[in-house]
């Protein structure tokens, strides 16, 4: 994918984009009361490595409503410099040399290259259209899963979902989801679920939530999409 990109310069990149207008006013006039408040000193000063308390406690807040639980944010929720530190941080706390990392096809361009970083070794699983027929949109578009199945070995550590998909705008269905948890359940592999294009909070399907895969399952996500603020990188 990445070489067809380089070897036709006539073609558009559809993986990357920002918004052409400023964050909502609601996001900038917080952000200059808080920058501006004497009494807020501490946020312009080191915080805890795994992200300013306030900050981490407001994203288990928001998540746990999403997804219907508890979630502590001491032990579970990590602030990163935007959604590809916090694929980054997983790729090199979990993947060692060798190690086998299914990624479903197109994908984010970045996926290739931190796995490859850490010595990982990228399995591919094509997105295809339903029917065999040209895909009309994105939600036409499936995975084999006699194909998938075949990928998983003793070496497979971890796979990569994002849902929805980017560059194709695929939501997977819940029938999916499902059957790749039980496939990592079966092959005790580690699933990386990146969220972050979930528009949609009410319908979009979390697999974190799914049954058995909330402590099989690193959920990423940002607020950069959400906000209109990719500059902001901040990422959890």
């Amino acid at each position: 994918m990445e070489d067809f990109a380089l070897s036709r310069p006539d073609a558009i990149e559809v993986m990357f984009g920002y918004p052409n207008y400023s964050p909502p006013k609601h996001m900038l006039e917080a952000f200059k009361s808080v920058t501006s408040n004497d009494l807020a000193f501490e946020i312009h000063q080191y915080a805890d490595f795994r992200g300013h308390h306030r900050l981490r406690a407001a994203v288990a807040e928001f998540n746990g409503i999403l997804m219907n639980r508890k979630i502590d944010a001491n032990k579970e929720v990590l602030i990163t410099v935007g959604a590809i530190q916090a694929l980054t941080a997983i790729a090199h706390t979990y993947i060692n040399p060798g190690d086998e990392v299914i990624v479903f096809e197109p994908f984010y361009i970045y996926y290739r290259h931190i796995i490859e970083l850490r010595g990982g070794v990228p399995v591919y699983v094509p997105l295809r259209p339903r029917d065999g027929q040209t895909a009309r949109q994105s939600n036409e578009l499936t995975f084999d899963r006699k194909e998938l199945e075949s990928k998983f070995t003793n070496k497979t550590k971890m796979i990569w979902v994002n849902n929805p998909n980017n560059p194709s705008g695929k939501t997977y269905l819940e029938e999916e989801l499902v059957f790749i948890g039980e496939l990592c359940t079966k092959h005790d592999v580690i699933i990386i679920s990146d969220e972050f294009y979930q528009f949609e909070y009410k319908q979009h399907l979390r697999m974190a939530t799914l049954p058995g895969l909330w402590n099989r399952t690193l959920t990423v996500n940002s607020g950069g999409k959400l906000f209109s603020n990719t500059g902001w990188r901040i990422g959890w």
